[in-house]
């Protein structure tokens, strides 16, 4: 993009930046009355669009496949579909 500022273009972040965030962030005790605390886990699968001819439905099966290969890896975390070998 003409006129933009390269320092503002390497900061940008990355799919698996924002995937890293929201698991970290839905992984926090959430504090309940009485004070005990609660926690929940999440898994997050990456795909990325848009190659040649993909369709939803592979973007799709993609990104559920990369969400199972979180899953199997150990939970409370990410992968992105081309790093889960699909």
């Amino acid at each position: 993009m003409a006129g933009a500022d390269p320092a503002r273009e390497t900061n940008r972040a990355t799919p698996a930046d924002g995937s890293g965030r929201v698991v970290e962030s839905l992984c926090q005790p959430i504090p309940l009355a009485g004070g005990e605390a609660a926690q929940i886990g999440t898994s997050v699968g990456i795909a990325l669009c848009c190659a040649d001819g993909e369709t939803l439905d592979g973007l799709l099966k993609k990104a559920d496949a990369a969400l199972y290969a979180a899953k199997r890896d150990g939970k409370r975390t990410f992968r992105e579909a081309a790093a889960a070998g699909v």
